[in-house]
């Protein structure tokens, strides 16, 4: 079995729970709290090539959302409101009058249980009430992280008994040779336009040629400001590679089955711990604030029908010539 240690305790009481997950290749570490990805070894390296914390209060810390599953609705909701199913829904403004990836009553926010683990895999599940945040419908989320070789992958399954809006993610930032900055991270997107933005807000789609956010070419990221979505499709299709990050001697090769993919190059980390931009966000997604863009790839999940979500972190020791 895995090995299931106390992380820390939430303000209420609550227990926070560690599980680590490893084989002949790598080891990784969870956390209950938001179902994290807390850490990443390969097993011949020293260096976490993901953003985690030791203790539950960096966790906490508002603008510290890493390493956690996203949901109901990840990103960007406009002015906290949205017409669906005609019925004006109003949520939890948290971020300049928008929802920030749900509010504050988000999944990344709460403790979600370990229904089944093995040496290597583990599944957590979260029950997500009626109405809270502003969401319709009883909702039933699993998160299933598994290792094999080189890799991890996490599928999200989602439920709900009422026609409701969902669109996960998972918000993991990643460092690969622990540099101050990602600076000199070299990354790859398959994608060949992205959403203009504004306050944070979607405008339009653009080609990314001719631009700053052009990445279909692996280019060093320098000191390119991002925090945009780029499209990668307008329909799920089966799991495919959709960016390449590489630093050093390693590359992280990241496969995903969604539609999107926000990369964000985490200016706003909290600086009373890792520094502006100590990490780069790769989130694939849904488009940002597809609730209020009715061309935008659909949201819906209706009523017993299932949503799945999978992502995969594939890793590669690569020569010092590539």
């Amino acid at each position: 079995m895995a090995e299931i240690v106390s992380f820390d305790t939430m303000p209420d009481g609550t227990e926070v729970h560690k599980i680590t997950l490893a084989n002949d290749a790598l080891s990784a570490s969870f956390l209950t709290f938001g179902a994290t990805l807390q850490s990443v070894y390969l097993n011949d390296d020293a260096q976490n090539l993901t953003l985690g914390f030791d203790d539950l209060g960096s966790y906490l810390a508002p603008s510290n959302m890493v390493g956690c599953v996203i949901g109901p609705v990840a990103n960007r909701i406009g002015g906290a409101r949205a017409i669906f199913d005609g019925k004006d829904l109003k949520f939890d403004p948290s971020s300049g009058g928008n929802t920030l990836h749900s509010g504050p009553y988000g999944w990344h926010n709460r403790v979600w249980d370990i229904v089944d683990s093995t040496e290597r895999c583990v599944t957590f599940m979260l029950k997500d009430p009626d109405g809270l945040g502003g969401f319709p419908g009883n909702k039933t989320v699993t998160a299933t992280y598994a290792i094999a070789g080189n890799r991890i992958e996490l599928a999200i399954v989602v439920t709900s008994d009422a026609r409701t809006p969902v669109a996960v993610t998972h918000h993991g930032y990643w460092n690969l040779t622990g540099a101050p900055t990602i600076d000199d991270h070299s990354l790859e997107v398959r994608a060949d336009q992205y959403l203009t933005s504004e306050n944070s807000l979607p405008t339009g789609i653009a080609e990314v040629a001719g631009t700053e956010f052009d990445f279909r070419t692996p280019r060093p990221i320098g000191d390119t400001s991002v925090d945009n979505n780029f499209c990668l499709s307008q329909q799920t299709s089966p799991l495919r590679e959709v960016a390449v990050l590489r630093s050093g001697d390693k590359a992280l090769h990241l496969w995903s089955t969604d539609v999107g993919l926000q990369v964000y190059d985490g200016i706003s980390l909290n600086v009373d711990g890792p520094m502006p931009r100590a990490a780069l966000a790769l989130e694939p997604q849904r488009w940002p604030d597809a609730l209020n863009n009715s061309d935008y790839p659909s949201v819906t999940l209706e009523a017993n029908r299932v949503t799945t979500q999978v992502m995969r972190w594939q890793f590669e020791k690569i020569s010092s010539g590539n």
